[in-house]
């Protein structure tokens, strides 16, 4: 799904922006700024707030001037610590986006739904040895 999400963020209107899950509630846009500006020109940061609170919701949006620069965000920047935590980095898609490559995912076939192999048979041996663990 994230090559598929990459390919629709290019299309959007606003190629470029990265969500950043798993944020330390610590973490603020000087923080977020800091990280993502020794990759390129950062244009905009969201910080998503919790109603009737002043704390963020642990994600936020990085809108890079540069698509490339976005592009290396997310191989630079994914799995790695941002006040003492592991993020996450990925293309940012509209919510309506989002939705249909959950369920693009869903469809696809999954291992759990391969048909299980069948056990081997048991040779003599096996069964005198089951015989006498009874």
């Amino acid at each position: 799904a994230t090559l598929r999400a990459l390919e629709l963020s290019r299309q959007s209107s606003k190629a470029g922006r990265l969500i950043v899950r798993n944020l330390s509630f610590n973490a603020n846009q000087k923080h977020l700024r800091k990280a993502f500006e020794v990759i390129g020109s950062v244009v905009d940061i969201h910080l998503p707030m919790k109603e009737g609170s002043n704390l963020h919701r642990g994600f936020a949006f990085i809108q890079y001037e540069q698509t490339a620069d976005a592009e290396r965000a997310v191989s630079e920047l994914n799995n790695k610590r941002i006040c003492g935590r592991v993020v996450a980095v990925d293309w940012a898609v509209d919510a309506s986006v989002y939705s249909s490559l959950q369920r693009e995912e869903r469809r696809e076939p999954k291992e759990s739904r391969l048909p299980k192999p069948k056990p081997a048979k048991k040779g003599k041996a096996d069964v005198e040895a089951e015989a006498k663990e009874s």
